[in-house]
């Protein structure tokens, strides 16, 4: 690229983040008027996020809560869960474990499996007596572990988008009382001076027209 053309694409992109810093930055209508609207955008974009991931955190939960109560129940394909690979998730200390499963027969075999109800002796290469009960790329350690965990997963979700709509329902209430006092809000005005003035009660400035405001100025 020529540099003449490299500094003139730099100079694009750098001038609008010069405005927008600006206008972060700065006093006044519209800036004011553009951190809130950055704010604004800003809560929209963490809901609209929240919202994918708990849809999908409540997706997997609901199709793997029947296997895992099939498998709490001790019913699927009996077999052997081989671990071949295993990882952190966050900066917690529980891991993922990803292997192959081959039922008793050997007539199924699936790799890329993922554990659920992971004993604490687990490591690679151990075999672990598993239930195949229908999941997608999971199987279970016989057991009540798995649908507690699913169960908890849809409870906890359950409690925070409650909890979520709780406030946003008190906030809006707050709001709609708010305007709905200030509708009937009485202001009064001293009209005319002396011994002729006169005290008015007024509807709020803003509910007044600008003829309502001219009588009432004549006055």
């Amino acid at each position: 690229m020529p540099p003449v053309t490299a500094i003139a694409c730099g100079l694009l992109l750098a001038l609008p983040l010069v405005g927008l810093t600006y206008l972060a930055t700065s006093r006044g209508a519209a800036a004011t008027l553009f951190r809130r609207g950055l704010r604004t955008l800003a809560m929209f974009l963490l809901v609209i996020g929240l919202a994918a991931m708990s849809v999908l955190a409540v997706r997997q939960a609901l199709q793997e809560i029947g296997p895992s109560w099939r498998a709490a129940l001790g019913q699927g394909m009996p077999g052997t869960f081989t671990a071949d690979d295993t990882y952190h998730i966050g900066r917690g200390r529980e891991r993922v474990w990803r292997g192959t499963f081959v039922s008793d027969d050997l007539s199924v075999t699936r790799s890329g499996v993922q554990l659920s109800g992971v004993p604490a002796e687990m490591a690679l290469g151990v075999k672990v007596q598993v239930l195949d009960s229908g999941a997608h790329r999971v199987v279970y350690v016989p057991g009540p572990g798995g649908v507690l965990g699913r169960a908890v997963v849809l409870l906890i979700l359950v409690v925070f988008w409650s909890g979520a709509g709780l406030t946003v329902g008190m906030r809006a209430r707050r709001w709609l009382s708010h305007r709905r006092r200030q509708r009937h809000l009485i202001e009064h005005r001293m009209v005319g001076g002396g011994e002729h003035a006169v005290r008015v009660a007024l509807a709020p400035k803003k509910r007044l027209s600008r003829a309502a405001r001219r009588r009432v100025a004549s006055r």
